[in-house]
């Protein structure tokens, strides 16, 4: 599932403040997928927290997002505000 579709199903399927218990009854067998082709059901992620009711979609968004594995990453540790050694002088704002 894209992160853009499970949004929009939490905030139509659900009224909040909700128990994460029914979270999972209604989305834990839904998969994330990672740019690699791994898998991870949001069952296994709100597992991984501590959370019993979630006030918002985007409390049960941020959870999920929170705890994804590694391989859901892009480019780690990347910056594209680093030091350019071809520019001769350095820039101050």
């Amino acid at each position: 599932m894209e992160f853009s579709k499970l949004h929009h199903a939490l905030r139509q399927a659900c009224e909040y403040p909700v128990e994460q218990s029914d979270i999972v009854e209604r989305f834990g067998d839904f998969e994330m997928e990672s740019p690699t082709g791994e898998t991870v059901r949001i069952e296994t992620l709100l597992q991984r927290t501590d959370e019993s009711v979630d006030r918002s979609a985007h409390g049960v968004e941020t959870s999920v997002a929170a705890t994804l594995p590694g391989s859901f990453v892009g480019r780690r540790s990347y910056d594209d505000r680093s030091h350019n050694p071809m520019r001769s002088t350095k820039l101050s704002f």
